[in-house]
């Protein structure tokens, strides 16, 4: 079993920045194909790692302290742009967009750092949870 990752991170909520908040990952999800070839009995394998999507959900505490006294935490949202088909009365189809919160986090993918992170050695769960990690971090800056 893994530990669930915790650390010390600036979070911004409906109310400001928290400088010293307290964050831990709930959960991550990975698409991802991993895959091992040799080309022969001798060798060792070549990994490929194609990892399409990281996603995760995370909450806070407004410090260590206040997880330690046992005050619930607050789950984390950030808005995301939602695309949708709308017919109108003659059967016109225009695709249209709004914002909304959700609790489910993409980790993008482009980044720099995570593409370092991604081309590791980690093992999955523990790349999963680096990626997580680091595109929060970024994202609360």
């Amino acid at each position: 079993m893994t530990q669930v990752m915790s650390f010390d991170c600036p979070v911004t909520d409906q109310y400001g920045r928290i400088e010293g908040a307290f964050v831990a990952i709930y959960g991550v999800c990975a698409n991802a194909v991993r895959k091992a070839e040799s080309r022969d009995i001798r060798g060792e394998y070549t990994l490929v790692n194609d990892v399409s999507a990281i996603s995760y959900n995370a909450n806070y505490w407004y410090n260590r302290q206040a997880e330690s006294d046992g005050y619930p935490s607050q789950q984390v949202k950030v808005d995301e742009e939602v695309f949708f088909d709308v017919t109108d009365a003659i059967g016109v189809v225009t695709r249209e967009s709004k914002t909304q919160p959700t609790d489910i986090i993409s980790v993008d993918l482009s980044h720099p750092e995570i593409i370092n992170i991604l081309n590791s050695n980690m093992e999955p769960l523990a790349c999963d949870l680096a990626c997580a990690e680091s595109d929060f971090r970024r994202r609360n800056i």
